[in-house]
């Protein structure tokens, strides 16, 4: 590595990796597995009252369910809070019993769940959160976390250190103020920690916007909050903020309100520029990543991630733009209007299918400008909807100006309608539909089943005022993410200028360019949404680059730039 020391101090951000003597990179670390850093580091002062307990370890983890997490009132020497973590409850990734005697609760803003008392996550790095019971901690208190050995073992069998008496102590501070603008941030420079704890802040029923502001970071947490009017959800990008937890209806078996990664309700709602991924595996059944409660509610700029379920909206009128959501089976669902405007919609497993409208006799669901494609080669059999029987007769699903990537994903019928619906009133059908390129594809006689509507019917929904009757006003996303990063660190754009500012599906083959104009040393980087990150090259602007992609699915480009204002285009090389 040939960098100087001014260089590096230059750049906005930047991570070294060194390896010590003895040990190969990328190896699996062989010995105890142990702890090599805390937060709150040791000693800290003033934390959160909602601090996440955050041990980085040496290797990777696995549950061994022999042994007990404990946070202890250091001045009492009180043990306030004990997650015993002593016998394994099952998987609810495969196994539909287990939530129901599910030994570990706790409250989730409005709603009580069942909850992970550890999380284990090898995103960015391999760590190990534990979870503080919602409103435990007290003002000016000193802490002390303990964590026995026989909690966590090494993926490869090896024994964990533990963390003894007196090793890990923190201080908290002082009981934040309610106010209608909160910013949160893990490394404690916000007003909150979790972004829980900034919904709880804000006022509900406000007549005016209310702000939650989140800072770039991995919040392990499930979201839940309602009548939060006018709410205002901003993070700092798609590549920068990630909400990532485990929830699924057989951890949480009481339904949408419970089984969710996030549930917002209120009415004049925005969510913007966040990654919102339920990691659940493609076994854990209904999952859904947002569920939107309220009307006249605007997403953009924002990621999802589920497999069943991952987006439901009940209440009233959403406008999503900008968007991407991935997903399996009915993967966008609901019983409301609406309205998609250049958006990813991401299948990802074969056999899939986008939408299953529940509206009655108003608008469903309308997709305009949006790209459809398989997460995968090899992907196939995807329908575009798929009707919910005879009590949603007047299902509405149209599909207008959709760019589908890989003709051979959709399946030749790619209506999904049952023999005991009266197909006749259910409003299915697709316009203008055109392939990877661009180009419009030509319906033939043997593709009857591929619904069409008439060019009146798709002049009329393309307008979000007419589907909605309404349309939101948002700001741009350069001025939202302004407010999460003040102090300028990097650009984010899509990888070609086919969607708009996010969400673009990154080409599964083929090379994609970037060109870097004005002055400036900077570092390009390919950002998925997971938070995994590849360095693509370094370059003195102004300078252009070819790269090829190194796997599938999803990417940003982010730029680390040293000085000035760098200014990037991107587009597939031709």
């Amino acid at each position: 590595m040939n960098c100087t020391v001014n260089s590096l101090r230059r750049l906005a951000s930047f991570r070294v990796v060194v390896a010590a003597a003895g040990l190969l990179l990328g190896s699996e670390r062989i010995g105890a597995l142990g702890v090599t850093s805390f937060y709150p580091t040791k000693g800290a002062k003033a934390q959160c009252l909602d601090t996440p307990l955050r041990m980085v370890l040496s290797g990777k983890a696995v549950m061994n369910w022999n042994g007990s997490v404990r946070i202890r009132n250091v001045a009492t020497n009180a043990v306030v809070h004990t997650w015993a973590v002593t016998s394994n409850p099952g998987d609810p990734q495969t196994s539909a019993t287990v939530g129901a005697s599910w030994p570990w609760k706790d409250s989730v803003g409005i709603t009580r769940r069942n909850v992970w008392p550890v999380v284990l996550d090898s995103i960015p790095e391999h760590l190990a959160e534990l979870r503080v019971p919602q409103h435990l901690l007290q003002p000016g208190t000193q802490y002390q976390i303990e964590v026995d050995a026989g909690v966590l073992k090494g993926a490869d069998g090896s024994a964990f250190s533990g963390v003894a008496a007196g090793t890990w102590t923190f201080t908290t501070g002082a009981k934040p103020a309610a106010n209608s603008s909160v910013t949160v941030a893990q490394d404690n420079s916000g007003d909150v920690c979790s972004i829980q704890a900034g919904l709880d802040l804000v006022p509900s029923n406000s007549k005016t916007p209310v702000t939650v502001l989140v800072k770039p970071g991995y919040y392990r947490e499930m979201l839940a909050a309602k009548n939060k009017n006018n709410l205002r959800l901003y993070g700092a990008g798609v590549g920068k903020t990630f909400v990532r937890y485990l929830n699924n209806n057989n951890l949480n078996t009481t339904g949408s309100s419970d089984r969710n990664l996030v549930l917002l309700g209120g009415n004049g709602m925005q969510i913007r520029a966040i990654s919102l991924i339920n990691t659940t595996a493609v076994t854990g059944g209904q999952a859904e990543a947002l569920y939107l409660q309220g009307d006249t509610i605007a997403v953009a700029d924002t990621y999802l991630h589920s497999f069943q379920d991952t987006w439901l909206n009940t209440g009233g009128r959403v406008y999503a733009q900008d968007v991407t959501i991935d997903g399996s089976v009915d993967f966008i669902w609901g019983y409301n209007p609406v309205f998609f405007k250049r958006c990813s919609l991401v299948v990802n497993r074969t056999g899939g299918v986008v939408v299953q409208p529940r509206n009655t006799a108003t608008h469903g669901y309308v997709f305009d400008s949006c790209t459809l494609r398989a997460f995968a080669t090899g992907y196939a059999g995807v329908h575009f909807a798929r009707d919910a029987g005879a009590s949603y007769a007047t299902g509405e699903a149209m599909f207008l100006h959709t760019r589908i990537v890989d003709g051979s994903t959709l399946d030749a019928s790619p209506w999904t309608i049952n023999a005991t619906t009266d197909s006749s009133k259910l409003r299915f059908c697709e316009y203008g539909s055109m392939d990877g390129n661009g180009r419009a594809i030509a319906i033939s006689g043997t593709q009857r089943k591929r619904l069409q509507c008439s060019a009146d019917t798709a002049a009329a929904h393309a307008k979000p005022s007419f589907v909605l009757g309404w349309m939101p006003v948002l700001p741009s996303l350069a001025s939202v993410l302004a407010l999460t990063n003040p102090i300028t660190t990097g650009l984010q754009e899509p990888v070609a200028p086919l969607q708009g500012p996010h969400g673009q599906i990154l080409s599964n083959s083929g090379k994609s360019s970037v060109r870097l104009l004005d002055a400036g040393y900077a570092v390009v980087r390919e950002v998925r949404p997971d938070g995994r990150v590849r360095e693509l090259f370094r370059c003195q602007a102004p300078c252009e680059r070819e790269y090829r992609p190194l796997s599938e699915g999803i990417a940003w480009i982010e730029i680390l730039q040293s000085h000035g204002r760098t200014v990037l285009s991107t587009g597939a090389a031709r």
